[in-house]
């Protein structure tokens, strides 16, 4: 990467069987105890911007003999923060309509990713001292054991199946205990 030397990799993408890339590296990044590697794609493929690859999926890397410019604009902190801004948005696939008293706020702010903190600070106030909030959710599994922590400080008004999920699994907790 210094040298900015060209490398060939054999990567695993996460759905697919592994391919091979030649890269030019760009950076290294640690986020959550994983490294990612940030790419330009062969020096002779204009116009690709820069790519994220994990690097505990690569398999093989050995450099190729060739040398690349780095682009005097590139600005790794710039790019991994757009990068992460966007792919933590391509995660979400739905979104709950939930009623929030204020602790039940402050237990999903410290408990889920920074992405859904905006979701939060928009909640409109309710007479009754709750908040009506809009929170992006990755999948029902996920949004059910998200809100069910909350017990009684979250009520899932929408969708639907969110909600009954929500309520099953609050009826499993009670039968449990009831025992």
């Amino acid at each position: 990467m210094w040298e900015q030397r060209v490398i060939a990799v054999r990567y695993r993408r996460w759905n697919s069987d592994p391919v091979e890339r030649v890269l030019a590296p760009l950076g290294l990044v640690l986020k959550s105890g994983l490294w990612y590697f940030v790419a330009l794609p062969h020096p002779d493929t204009s116009g690709r911007g820069p790519r994220t690859f994990r690097a505990a999926r690569v398999d093989e890397a050995t450099g190729t003999g060739e040398r690349f410019s780095r682009p005097d604009d590139f600005d790794l902190a710039a790019y991994w923060e757009e990068w992460s801004r966007e792919f933590e948005a391509g995660l979400y696939t739905g979104t709950a309509r939930v009623l929030l008293t204020p602790a039940g706020r402050d237990l999903l702010r410290a408990t889920c990713p920074p992405a859904l903190h905006g979701a939060l600070d928009a909640a409109e106030p309710r007479p009754d001292g709750r908040l009506h909030a809009e929170v992006p959710f990755e999948s029902l599994e996920q949004a059910t054991a998200q809100f069910t922590q909350c017990g009684p400080d979250a009520e899932v008004l929408e969708p639907a199946e969110l909600r009954q999920r929500v309520v099953e699994r609050a009826r499993a907790t009670v039968r449990r205990y009831a025992e």
